[in-house]
């Protein structure tokens, strides 16, 4: 069976996947999802965008009972890649997407205890095209037993 953490990545996929014009959303990104994509080797260029990466990067862990299941509180981070006519609306418009759709199922079908919001922001560029990128990021708590992640 895979780790807690790989379930909960799998999960943020399935979410992410779900932002599309047909289910409501202001960005049709969801065929574009990619977990650690290695964007120096591998880089998202104007044809493949709009489009999502995220990481799960460092979890603090702390001793939470007398059984030893370890708390976790995981920091993930999403950034929208877009390039558009109206690429600051898009970017804004994005990282509301991606907010309703982590929103719409905070415990990730009950893996996890919840998340918390902890910081946005945008960078735009223009080299011809504009390009945009937003950044949303949250830290997730879950319970894994001692040993586990």
């Amino acid at each position: 069976m895979s780790s807690l953490r790989q379930q909960i990545a799998d999960a943020l996929v399935t979410r992410l996947k779900t932002i599309t014009v047909a289910h409501g959303y202001s960005v049709d990104v969801g065929n574009s999802v990619y977990c650690w994509r290695d964007l120096d080797n591998d880089p998202l260029h104007k044809a493949d965008c709009p489009a999502i990466t995220f990481e799960d990067g460092s979890a603090s862990m702390e001793t939470r009972n007398l059984d030893g299941d370890m708390l976790h509180v995981l920091s993930v981070s999403f950034t929208l890649h877009v390039s558009s006519s109206t690429t600051a609306t898009t970017v804004r418009n994005g990282l509301n997407d991606i907010a309703k759709a982590i929103e719409g199922d905070e415990t990730l079908g009950g893996l996890t205890l919840g998340y918390v919001p902890t910081e946005h922001s945008m960078d735009l560029h223009q080299d011809g095209d504009t390009i945009g990128a937003g950044t949303y990021a949250i830290e997730i708590t879950y319970l894994a037993d001692r040993g586990l992640i």
